[in-house]
């Protein structure tokens, strides 16, 4: 099921049906600052850690580190 989403009055529409050019009353509004949380909580979940500031799903390795795995 395909779904377009449009921003209006920063309110997030997730327009379900292509019937008409608004279809507010059964369509799914949704806080953009509620739904930007929900995402963060989620890529959080999926990371399993508390809030990585930019550098997402990537192991930083220090010197000592890698000559110590190159040891190996």
């Amino acid at each position: 099921m395909e779904s377009t989403i449009r921003e209006i009055n920063n309110v997030k529409v997730t327009k379900c049906r292509r019937t008409s050019n608004l279809e507010i009353e059964t369509c799914q509004k949704i806080n953009i600052k509620e739904m930007f949380k929900e995402r963060r909580e989620r890529e959080r979940e999926r990371r399993g850690k508390k809030g990585n500031s930019g550098r997402e799903g990537r192991i930083q390795i220090t010197k000592s580190q890698k000559g110590f795995l190159d040891h190996l």
